[in-house]
């Protein structure tokens, strides 16, 4: 079964496709979306192209386990593709994400896709936590 992992940002969404009986994943893209409404008609495009059954959306938490700044437009979001779609979104914990994908990316013996970007690396992340806890 496919999954899509989310690393959700208020202009940049990074992408991940995922398999639950595979237990793989990997960085599909990212991209600089202008509106909620726009992310939202690319991820049905998505849903439809690789017959998703659920979504893992990376949810932003403060270090003390507070919401962040982002977090209410990401349980939002959350509550917006349920809606739309028809489909299980979870939320996963995305705390340094951003940080583990830059430092993967900085790495001299990294070999990752020039295409790949620190969101789609981060939302790769995101969905690898939650497939390892399946």
């Amino acid at each position: 079964m496919n999954y899509l992992g989310i690393d959700y940002g208020e202009v940049n969404y990074g992408f991940a496709i995922g398999n639950s009986i595979t237990k793989n994943s990997t960085t599909y893209f990212s991209e600089k979306i202008a509106s909620e409404k726009e992310a939202l008609k690319f991820i049905e495009n998505l849903i439809k192209e690789w017959d998703l059954k659920g979504i893992i959306l990376g949810y932003p938490l403060n270090m003390d386990d507070t919401d962040s700044k982002l977090s209410l437009k990401v349980s939002k979001f959350k509550i917006a593709c349920e809606q739309l779609f028809d489909i299980d979104v979870e939320l996963e914990d995305e705390r340094l994400t951003t940080w583990e994908a830059k430092e993967i990316m900085s790495d001299k013996n990294n070999l990752t896709d020039k295409k790949t970007t620190s969101h789609s690396l981060a939302a790769k992340i995101i969905l690898d936590t939650w497939l390892n806890k399946k």
